[in-house]
């Protein structure tokens, strides 16, 4: 994955080098695939038309107005150093409270022209346990995302992730979805194992094509890979790999209100010592969006869907669910917020069987001023599993469950290159079939960073 993202760092800055430095500087570029579209409530009809939130899998901002920058270099180093109550991490070894020490080196290029937007970090990291020494890590975090303009009227995003660790506390984006997005699907993990060896892989596109005043159509995919290299560390959880491809067409009806549909199809395969299984899944959703103000929208969607299951030695299942899923987004001077909700029947996530989720999140950032800041974030997914389809392969009844997670940040600007930063982690979950998750349910976590950072411009 990290030789994907230098590659397609490589082209692109080839590709848009004479443009930056014509236009080093601009910021009127941008991409017809973000949500929102900035003018949408300043210009009305005549607007760029954008995406829907529904369709693309990318993650909504979670910059404040006063934080957004562009054309910037930006190396660092963050130390830090935590306090778990309940680290699990084997079969026949008790939970315990340890401390963590941490370093993690930042690189971090942000680069926009008329034509494009690119954002490339990468963030490798030292972890080292007080205690459960056998937890000591290296640890990588990688991610990529590129907005293209083709054309006046057709636009390229596409993105990638890639996260390897053993400790889902110590990382800016973390194996449970901490970022947020409109898109349906799981690329995380379900039930979550906090100090197991694991990785997370995900990335995708979408082109959009706007061919008349008022409507829009995009077609766009992704593919995501959860492993777990140490069984031993996650028992009860099961690998996964998941592709999906998606299509939408997108009608404005004034400056702020769109409707449209999208359509989503998800293959996903789940390895397991008994045999594991395959789910796809399709689905047809109509959507509204509403675009009060720059920077801000609401978008809400449902339809049926039909899936699909095989899992040896069960007989074959398949049905109709309904589907349903609500985003919002908000991007002001010093705040930003987003949340999103869904519905609907999925597989993996750690998991083996077919299972109806329900799923919410929300963040919010405050700049306070300009040196202080805060955040805070929460979610909460349940799933019930389709035991009709799943006799004979495991006892997958104690997979129902759910899990809550909450956090709360501080942040200062102890100058104009050092930050600090304190915060705390709430994980709670209700999964009494999954020994890594049965074990040791609660989780709490105080941590406090410093970062040390040089940012230099680029295009200047």
């Amino acid at each position: 994955m990290i030789a994907r993202i230098l590659v397609m760092m490589a082209l692109v800055w080839a590709a848009s080098a004479p443009a930056c430095s014509q236009n080093g500087g601009a910021q009127n570029g941008g991409s017809q695939n973000a949500a929102p579209p900035e003018a949408a409530a300043d210009q009305g009809d005549d607007a760029a038309m954008a995406a829907p939130p529904s369709a693309g899998g990318m993650a909504f901002s979670a910059r404040t107005g006063s934080e957004e920058r562009s054309n910037y270099l930006s190396i660092g180093v963050l130390a830090g150093v935590g306090y778990d109550t309940n680290v699990y991490y084997g079969e026949g070894i008790a939970p315990e409270a340890d401390e963590t020490y941490s370093i993690l080196p930042t690189v971090q290029i942000d680069r926009t022209t008329e034509r494009l937007h690119e954002n490339l970090s990468y963030n490798p990291g030292f972890l080292f346990y007080q205690n459960a020494t056998v937890l000591n890590e290296v640890s990588e975090n990688a991610t990529g995302e590129m907005d293209y303009r083709v054309s006046p009227h057709s636009n390229v995003s596409v993105y990638d992730s890639f996260l390897k660790t053993s400790n889902v506390f110590s990382q800016p984006y973390s194996l449970s979805g901490g970022t947020i997005s409109g898109s349906p699907g799981t690329p995380g993990a379900l039930a979550i194992a906090p100090y197991a060896d694991q990785i997370l892989n995900h990335g995708g596109g979408l082109y959009s094509y706007q061919f008349s005043k008022d409507a829009m159509i995009g077609v766009g995919g992704g593919a995501s890979e959860l492993d777990y290299p140490n069984s031993r560390e996650a028992v009860g959880l099961y690998d996964a790999n998941t592709y999906s491809g998606n299509a939408f067409y997108n009608l404005r009806l004034t400056g702020r209100q769109y409707i449209g549909v999208t359509g989503d199809y998800f293959n996903i395969t789940e390895s397991a010592v008994t045999g594991g299984g395959r789910t796809q899944t399709t689905a047809a959703l109509p959507f509204y969006t509403f675009y009060p103000r720059k920077n801000i929208f609401l978008s809400v969607s449902g339809g049926p869907q039909y899936y699909t299951a095989t899992f040896q030695p069960a007989p074959p299942l398949k049905g109709w669910a309904p589907t349903v899923m609500a985003s919002a987004h908000a991007e002001v001077e010093r705040a930003a917020f987003s949340a999103s909700y869904q519905r609907t029947v999925t597989a993996g996530g750690g998991l083996l069987g077919v299972f109806t989720t329900n799923a919410g999140s929300a963040e919010f950032r405050l700049q306070l001023s300009r040196t202080w800041g805060i955040g805070f974030s929460g979610s909460y997914t349940s799933t019930i599993a389709d035991d009709a389809g799943q006799v004979g392969v495991l006892a997958v009844a104690g997979e129902n469950g759910h899990v809550v997670r909450a956090a709360g940040s501080v942040a200062h600007n102890l100058s104009q290159r050092v930050s600090a930063e304190v915060g705390y982690d709430y994980l709670r979950q209700d999964y009494a079939g999954i020994p890594v998750v049965a074990n040791a349910p609660d989780t709490q976590r105080v941590y406090g960073t410093i970062l040390y950072q040089l940012r230099r411009p680029l295009g200047r």
